[in-house]
């Protein structure tokens, strides 16, 4: 990002302008059966926030602050998933999910089960807007499965509908359900 500013007194990071907010996690290495750190195929793009490090009387980190550092996210991020991984990068930036402002408590976690995003998938007409959460997947994106309703989702605009689940991932799109297409 650019036009960080750090607060002594405050203490405390503004990030005006981020452009991307990278998650970490822990994971088990298949071939070692070994913990290892690892990065989210995707991540939050093009926000602002303000990161407060520790409690302003406690910035030697004397007492131990279970909640700190935090987070507050001050307007919308989004996650593209225009990534090479996803389908070969075939997904431009009209295919995304915003995320509202929000607050991130105890950033020390690493363990993917602690990282969801409420907010809206946009899909440039693919499906209608939808409001749901962003999770981390067992490919290590941040995705979802999202139940359809019994009466099937609308796809293409209106031209034809899906039924059963719509799962989004490093693979992009896909479902094990029904399309009827008009």
């Amino acid at each position: 990002g650019e036009n960080f500013r750090f607060s002594y007194d405050s203490f405390l990071v503004d990030m005006v302008q981020i452009d991307s907010f990278d998650f970490i996690i822990r994971s088990v290495d298949t071939s070692s059966n070994r913990e290892v750190a690892k990065k989210l195929l995707n991540n939050l793009q093009r926000t602002s926030g303000v990161l407060f490090i520790n409690e302003v009387n406690n910035k030697s980190g004397k007492k131990k602050i279970a909640r700190y550092p935090t987070f507050d996210l001050d307007q919308p991020a989004y996650v593209f998933f225009n990534h090479p991984n996803v389908l070969g990068g075939v997904y431009d930036e009209r295919i995304y999910f915003e995320v509202p402002p929000f607050g991130l408590d105890s950033m020390n976690s690493d363990a993917p089960s602690t990282i969801s995003f409420q907010g809206t998938m946009y899909s440039d007409g693919l499906f209608p807007d939808f409001e749901y959460t962003l999770k981390v997947m067992p490919d290590l994106s941040l995705g979802f499965v999202y139940d359809l309703p019994q009466e099937g989702f609308e796809i293409y605009k209106g031209k034809g509908k899906l039924y059963n689940n719509l799962k989004l991932d490093g693979n992009g799109f896909t479902s094990n359900g029904q399309i009827n297409y008009l």
